[in-house]
């Protein structure tokens, strides 16, 4: 394996048996925990990383039978590799909550300029019909609402930006993300956040601030919290 082998921890809470099914398949792999922020755990990947590029798999990926993190290509300098992710849920295969490869000289002098998406802001993007892993974001409640309704407000902004054909297929897997997977493990929870995360990035499809905290995991949670726990009524001291 001629790369660094990266998982990204953040409190997931399947991450250890996921961690421990990459082990049984990359025993070298790494393991970067507990930094705040999507953009700084990648960037902390770069700073522990020895070789040209690294792979990144976020904690809540399951392995799938087969995928070695062989690169059947010559990477580029200035472009991010994603293979597809399977969803539990709605049965959707693309790149959320892909495996990436990426530059670590990039990632070091990566620079958002308002981007939502970390992958957005580089040049290119080379995208892997190979399904590498399973996106099992549905592993509670929280963390199958915020995972929906992340994804959700991108690709409500995915509709209404760039050319025909991209605007289509964003209005396509949106429509799945709304739809589909009610019967699955927390699927109402996926449903629900799919839905409030298409209103809210409809709503601020021009307001680049707003759409930034979707990548805030402490505002994510306190909305989470505010629309979702049902306060419990502490009666009265005697």
């Amino acid at each position: 394996m001629p790369f660094d082998i990266f998982m990204i921890a953040y409190g997931e809470p399947n991450g250890a048996e996921n961690w421990a099914r990459l082990q049984t398949i990359a025993p070298q792999a790494q393991r970067i925990e507990n930094v705040r922020g999507l953009v700084a755990g990648y960037a902390a990947c770069a700073a522990a990383a020895r070789t040209p590029y690294f792979f990144a798999v976020d904690a809540d990926n399951w392995m799938r039978d087969g995928f070695r993190f062989e690169v059947a290509f010559e990477p580029a300098a200035d472009e991010i590799a994603l293979w597809c992710a399977l969803n539990p849920i709605n049965g959707l295969r693309y790149a959320h909550g892909a495996i990436k490869l990426i530059p670590t000289a990039m990632m070091k002098s990566l620079q958002l300029n308002g981007h939502v998406d970390f992958s957005t802001s580089v040049n290119r993007n080379r995208y892997i019909d190979i399904c590498a892993s399973e996106h099992r974001f549905n592993a509670d409640a929280y963390s199958t609402w915020a995972g929906a309704f992340r994804e959700c407000a991108k690709l409500a902004i995915g509709t209404t930006a760039g050319v025909e054909p991209l605007r289509k297929l964003a209005r396509q897997r949106l429509a799945v993300w709304c739809s589909k997977g009610a019967e699955a493990p927390f699927g109402a929870w996926c449903l629900r956040g799919a839905q409030e995360g298409r209103q809210y990035g409809l709503s601020h499809s021009r307001d680049r601030a707003g759409m930034q905290r979707v990548n805030d995991f402490d505002w994510l949670r306190e909305r989470f919290r505010a629309r979702h726990v049902r306060k419990i009524a502490i009666p009265p001291r005697a």
